[in-house]
């Protein structure tokens, strides 16, 4: 009986200490394949680690090409940052012909909210700048 005891209670360290190797920011992992390339989207809880990484491998090595964190948009001239802010949500991300689109619900200090959709030229080298606008 100890040893069944002893087995289980084992077990359960073993199988904590495997999954804490992915952080508990993460909420989402999605992979694209684009022309020969490999892109792969991290969604982070939003409320623990505000930001979207986007990175772009090459196949077959998996080398990294070119990764951006996204940690804020400019809509018309405006830098909006995650921090500091009531809330930013992503409502979707993904792969849209040419450019990685994603749409976010941002949520201003003093009560306004505003739908915001990007898109996120991807280039043969690398990654352009995040094209974004309020949403009518």
């Amino acid at each position: 009986m100890n040893k069944v005891f002893f087995v289980m209670i084992a077990t359960l360290f073993f199988v904590d200490a495997q999954a804490s190797n992915i952080p508990s920011s993460i909420n989402m992992v999605k992979t694209f394949r684009y022309e020969d390339d490999i892109i792969r989207i991290i969604k982070n809880n939003m409320e623990i680690k505000p930001e979207i990484e986007i990175e772009k491998f090459s196949t077959p090595d998996y080398k990294l090409i070119d990764n951006v964190v996204i940690d804020h948009v400019e809509v018309d001239g405006n830098r909006l940052g995650f921090q500091n802010i009531s809330g930013v949500f992503v409502e979707s991300i993904g792969l849209v012909e040419d450019d990685i689109k994603f749409v976010l619900d941002y949520y201003f200090l003093h009560g306004r909210s505003e739908t915001i959709v990007c898109n996120l030229p991807i280039g043969s080298v690398g990654f352009g700048e995040p094209h974004c606008s309020f949403s009518n």
